[in-house]
């Protein structure tokens, strides 16, 4: 059975979220809105990170992460 791992996010500005996981790893994800519905999205984290799937929750501050 696969394991799940909850991460908090924070958001340090209008144009970027800070994840940091049950590790202490800090994740940032960049967004530069185009209009038109249209967004560029980045993400900096550790090179050894490795993000197997994300998916959405009812709660908005929160992502799980197959781990």
């Amino acid at each position: 059975m696969s394991e799940y791992g909850l991460l908090t996010l924070s958001r340090s500005s209008e144009e970027s979220l800070k994840l940091t996981t049950a590790y202490g790893e800090e994740i940032t994800i960049h967004f530069h809105s185009f209009g038109n519905n249209k967004c560029k999205v980045s993400i900096d984290a550790p090179l050894d990170t490795e993000i197997v799937r994300t998916e959405l929750l009812d709660k908005p501050n929160h992502i799980l992460v197959e781990e």
